[in-house]
């Protein structure tokens, strides 16, 4: 990390040259994912009984939503949407500003 600080074009002529790490990359997602469950998982044994009082007041029958395991599958998703976004606008801007040639190269890595 402190490569990255100090010398971002070493650091990126290195990360370029070498294999992809796709466990590391898979280690974000995963760990937002655990939380995002737990926070989830907090919210409905806290909202639960507000909800089913709510339901019965009205009338509503109250069917149980899997809220912590749509939270979770959102968050996972959500990640290479946004990586996805990233790629297309970095290519738009390469190709606006500068039109490198090299748009098939900043949308996939060399391994």
């Amino acid at each position: 990390m402190w490569r990255l600080v100090w010398s971002p074009v070493e650091y990126f002529g290195l990360m370029v040259s070498g294999q992809p790490r796709l466990m590391v990359a898979c280690v974000p997602p995963v760990l937002c994912g655990v939380l995002e469950w737990c926070a989830a998982a907090i919210m409905a044994d806290k909202t639960a009984p507000v909800i089913a009082d709510l339901a019965s007041r009205l009338g509503v029958v109250a069917t149980g939503i899997p809220g912590a395991q749509l939270s979770v599958a959102t968050t996972v998703t959500g990640y290479p949407i946004a990586f996805g976004l990233a790629v297309v606008a970095l290519v738009c801007i390469d190709v606006l500003a500068i039109d490198s040639g090299r748009a098939a190269r900043l949308g996939r890595d060399r391994g």
